[in-house]
């Protein structure tokens, strides 16, 4: 769900519109671990990220869970769809697809 996208937004009580949203940032940020490249020293402005953290947010957006299924689920989203997304990432070097999901 995109931020001010209206339609959903009156079709669907408040509550839940933030809950979603809650969860859809969820997946964001395990997309964003997984695409974040490994520095040796702590970026400007940033939290540094593991390797180990990274290849989790890796592992668990190609991978087939129940937890990814119940976030993707409280989300609004397919998980089908965000594994999709994350297994042409990751045939891309995790640089990201131009499209998102």
């Amino acid at each position: 769900m995109i931020e001010g996208d209206t339609t959903i937004d009156q079709a669907i009580p408040a509550d839940i519109v933030a809950c979603r949203r809650l969860w859809l940032n969820v997946l964001l940020q395990a997309c964003g671990d997984a695409q974040r490249k490994i520095r040796s020293t702590k970026p400007r402005g940033g939290e540094a990220i593991t390797r180990i953290e990274r290849d989790r947010a890796r592992l668990w957006l190609t991978g087939s869970s129940l937890d990814l299924e119940l976030v993707c689920d409280y989300a609004g989203i397919a998980a089908g769809r965000v594994q999709r997304w994350a297994r042409r990432c990751r045939d891309d070097d995790w640089s990201g697809p131009e499209k998102g999901w």
